[in-house]
């Protein structure tokens, strides 16, 4: 292999090597599923920042040179248009979010609270140690969804649960989820009615251990 390509493939690895360690250790705010890990946990409303002229001038002329020269101008571009990402916290809009409700975090961050949406879309910030990047947690996409005691609808009828109410994900069997509740009541729940927050990485932010599973202590 010539020099020159070998030095391609070294750099190569080498930035594969930084981009993992990143992950591992944390310090990524790439999209994610969080789940709230206290029994209540109160977030509060998000307020768009709306942008300035000046900014919104900036944006413009910034979008025109991109035509011209895209890749010369696309990290300046990139970091112009976070101006219509920034939001504020309103604390006389809260919401109470109940233990393993599932949260989607798009890595937005102030501090030590971030913005997440619930199964409505809606944004609110929540407090980053009130939740969990290692539990597996679900709701209901639909209004109404009838749970059951084992996986199949030739099952006993458990309780009703509405839109939100958020369960431990156990793993699933023949297109039913089981799940756990927050007071520890195991049923199960037609896949067809699940949501559960997408993500590109599961990401430690909170000195947790990275997991795939539920592993709730």
């Amino acid at each position: 292999m010539p020099n020159k390509n070998r030095c391609k493939f070294a750099f190569h690895i080498l930035g594969t090597a930084v981009f993992v360690a990143i992950m591992v250790f944390g310090q990524s705010s790439l999209a994610q599923s969080v789940c709230v890990k206290k029994t209540e946990a109160i977030a509060q409303g998000a307020i768009p920042i709306v942008p300035t002229e000046q900014e919104l001038q900036q944006l413009r002329e910034s979008m025109k040179k991109s035509n011209k020269s895209s890749s010369k101008n696309h990290k300046k571009n990139k970091k112009i248009a976070k101006i219509e990402a920034k939001y504020k916290r309103d604390s006389k809009n809260k919401i109470t979010f109940k233990k393993y409700t599932p949260l989607y975090w798009d890595g937005f961050k102030s501090g030590a609270w971030i913005l997440v949406n619930d199964v409505s879309g809606q944004r609110f910030f929540i407090q980053r140690s009130d939740v969990s990047t290692r539990l597996k947690c679900i709701t209901s996409r639909v209004k109404r969804s009838r749970l059951r005691e084992g996986p199949g609808p030739q099952f006993t009828p458990a309780e009703t649960i509405s839109r939100g109410d958020g369960f431990l994900d156990l793993g699933s069997e023949d297109g039913w989820i089981k799940i756990k509740s927050p007071t520890g009541k195991i049923s199960w729940m037609n896949i067809d009615h699940l949501w559960r927050p997408a993500f590109l990485f599961n990401v430690n932010f909170d000195n947790e251990r990275l997991s795939s599973g539920d592993n709730e202590p």
